[in-house]
């Protein structure tokens, strides 16, 4: 076990230098731009997190950040008049519970990375985690002590209901980090405002306050590599290797989308108007910003930012611009890029093997484009168009629909269709249609493509029914792209930013069957 006195001063030093490895060092030092951002716990943070474990008797609370900035600005209130100032409503409820160390860990590590900010005010508990390019170098956790923080110990806590499961904050602890199984909730919820003034009218906090730094979660930029094409950003590896770099791109716009999820903020995807001519390396990248942009498809723009690996829970990663400094719209109404054809007439998706590699495809030398996962990342954001997709199953929309159920209250908002490209006829279909996988080859038909809702998509009537075997007859164009969903699982998707007829209300799935499932009989598409 490591030495709890030199863990301790690693958290105190690590906050102030961002980090001291060696692979960090810039050969060129006019080049280093260092620590970017340093958030951390605040005192009135702490007062409050303090108050609910105090009152309650708990071992650590988790009090959101956000409510300390409910008016863009970081509440200030003395002590004394502190809980007029703190969010009321929902906000203000907190669910008490039980959940083990690795959990709570978990919890606050994949919430770190939402804003790559510091998500919560503590008590219990202290932490500090370090990132380069969306990627976390380092996470230490400690408990009140400074002992080791004991990942198979339980601990009674106090969560925010309103992050937990208001539809306001979806997808929330509850779907996007996996509370529902790991929280043990009891039947009481309790208020952080009654138990802010009852903790300060018998404290004397001004005088004694305890630590301040007990969060703390940093970002580090390691330099700037000026201007560079997006596909030498993209690189030949499932990562690029200027992560952590700030840089200067220019590209068309194709595709522009509100999230509307939780933490909110807007993509953008842009693709160089020329190929490299190396099919390894992507021509289009993701742009986030935290707030709204007038940028629109056929604007070419010049972009400067750090470049991201947003890090999904399955570990694969979609390469985005972040912490953008500039977005210059340089001229409107440009031609977008041409479309890349996937499936016959085009570039072949390979159909065999999705990975044959051992171990962490990130730590691969270069992308093997001849097998699928591979491929994928390799055209990661760019336009794709598809011909005649037949329909193997899907999820959302009319998911729960059955014959003579009358109780429905209709589709759900969102919908991903699973796929096969030029599906008129090929080989391992079904009676009804559908693929079945190989067991005897292992080949689990990794050519299936999702056709999803999101951000980028536009005019995906959700309320269609479709069945195993549906022929959408046409050409579908949209952009291929790596996006979290809500389970904060990574998925290449191909989305549509303008609608396509053959997803529209009048599109030609036969709405006379059973969805999904066809008359008893179980179709296995992968």
């Amino acid at each position: 076990m490591r030495n709890k006195k030199s863990i301790v001063t690693a958290l105190s030093l690590l906050s102030l230098i961002g980090c001291s490895y060696s692979e960090y060092e810039a050969k060129d030092t006019s080049q280093f731009i260092g620590l970017e951002s340093n958030k951390s716990s605040t005192r009135n943070g702490n007062l409050i997190a303090d108050a609910i474990k105090e009152t309650h008797k708990l071992d650590v609370v988790l009090y959101p950040t956000d409510f300390l900035r409910m008016n863009k600005k970081e509440i200030s209130a003395s002590f004394a008049n502190l809980s007029a100032e703190m969010p009321s409503g929902s906000r203000d409820e907190f669910i008490i519970g039980t959940l083990k160390g690795k959990d709570i860990q978990k919890l606050i590590f994949q919430r770190s990375t939402e804003k790559y900010d510091n998500p919560f005010q503590v008590s219990g508990i202290k932490y500090d985690i370090h990132f380069v390019g969306g990627v976390a170098r380092h996470q230490y956790f400690l408990d009140q002590d400074d002992n080791i923080f004991d990942k198979e110990k339980t601990y009674r806590v106090a969560i925010s209901k309103y992050f937990f499961n208001d539809r306001d904050a979806f997808p929330n602890y509850e779907y996007r980090n996996g509370l529902t199984y790991s929280l043990r909730m009891s039947d009481k919820v309790v208020s952080a405002k009654k138990a802010v003034e009852a903790y300060v009218a018998k404290n004397d906090y001004e005088t004694n306050l305890k630590e301040w730094n007990r969060a703390n979660v940093t970002k580090f930029v390691l330099g700037n590599k000026g201007t560079q094409t997006i596909s030498s950003i993209q690189g030949t590896k499932f990562m690029s290797e200027m992560y952590g770099y700030e840089v200067t791109t220019t590209g068309v716009v194709t595709a522009v989308g509100v999230v509307d999820n939780y933490p909110g903020g807007t993509d953008i995807l842009i693709q160089s108007s020329s190929s490299d001519n190396d099919p390894r390396t992507s021509e289009a990248i993701k742009i986030s910003l935290p707030g709204t942009t007038k940028v629109k498809d056929g604007d070419l723009v010049r972009v400067t930012g750090t470049v991201y690996e947003v890090m999904a829970n399955t570990g694969l990663s979609s390469t985005t611009i972040r912490d953008v400094k500039s977005l210059k719209v340089l001229t409107t109404d440009v031609s977008l890029p041409p479309l890349l054809k996937l499936g016959k007439g085009g570039t072949k998706i390979p159909d065999t093997v999705i990975s044959s590699h051992k171990g962490n495809v990130n730590q691969k030398n270069s992308l093997d484009i001849s097998e699928t996962l591979d491929f994928f990342e390799s055209i990661e954001h760019m336009r794709v168009k598809i011909s005649n997709p037949r329909v193997l199953g899907f999820r959302g929309g009319n998911e729960d629909m059955r014959d003579g159920d009358t109780g429905r209250k209709g589709p759900k908002s969102h919908l991903t269709l699973y796929v096969k490209a030029d599906g008129e006829t090929f080989s391992g279909q079904t009676s009804v249609g559908g693929l079945i996988l190989d067991e005897m080859t292992h080949n689990h038909n990794p050519e299936i493509l999702q056709i999803a809702t999101g951000q980028f998509s536009k005019g995906i009537a959700t309320g269609n029914y479709y069945k195993v075997g549906d022929l959408l007859e046409g050409e579908l164009e949209g952009v291929f792209t790596f996006n979290m969903n809500l389970f904060g699982d990574g998925e290449y998707v191909l989305m549509t930013p303008t609608p396509q007829e053959l997803l529209g209300e009048n599109n030609k799935a036969d709405k006379t069957e059973t969805p999904l499932y066809d008359r008893g009989r179980t179709t296995i598409t992968s």
